[in-house]
């Protein structure tokens, strides 16, 4: 008794399947049928890399030099004395002071945090954060009091 069989496999090939809605069927592209091992095929690969290195190369634009920087000088036989970014030799004191405030302060508010927060860096970075969030919160609440004035 002979029994026939049929193969679950059509003897044609497949059809590829429809593309998802959402999503874009990339074509094919050229020469893909060579295996990447064989060295034709990497050297293609390589003529396509040199080809588009010297594509970009060919698009950077070049940049000018940049404008010299002039030297702020100090005021000379009263030239500059009305500027008002130059300070004059009684504010100079002031300006010393408060950089010398400041970078106190600073420092001690990076020490304060080094010894409290040595091995927590998790911690420690969030607390950064919070403290870098600051100005933006005071903007905001400067912004929202002018509006409210009518500024």
């Amino acid at each position: 008794m002979a029994v026939a069989s049929t193969s679950p496999l059509s003897a044609t090939a497949p059809s590829p399947p429809a593309p998802v809605s959402g999503f874009l069927a990339l074509p094919a592209r050229r020469g893909c049928a060579t295996r990447l091992g064989s060295a034709a095929a990497w050297r293609r690969l390589r003529v396509e890399a040199i080809w588009k290195q010297q594509e970009k190369q060919r698009a950077e634009v070049s940049v000018e030099e940049p404008a010299p920087v002039r030297e702020a000088a100090a005021p000379l036989d009263g030239v500059g004395a009305d500027d008002p970014m130059v300070p004059s030799s009684d504010e100079s004191w002031v300006v010393r002071l408060e950089q010398s405030v400041n970078i106190f302060l600073t420092e001690s508010v990076i020490i304060l945090l080094n010894t409290v927060y040595r091995d927590r860096n998790y911690a420690r970075f969030f607390v950064l954060e919070t403290i870098a969030r600051v100005p933006y919160f005071g903007e905001g609440s400067v912004l929202s009091y002018a509006c409210s004035c009518g500024v």
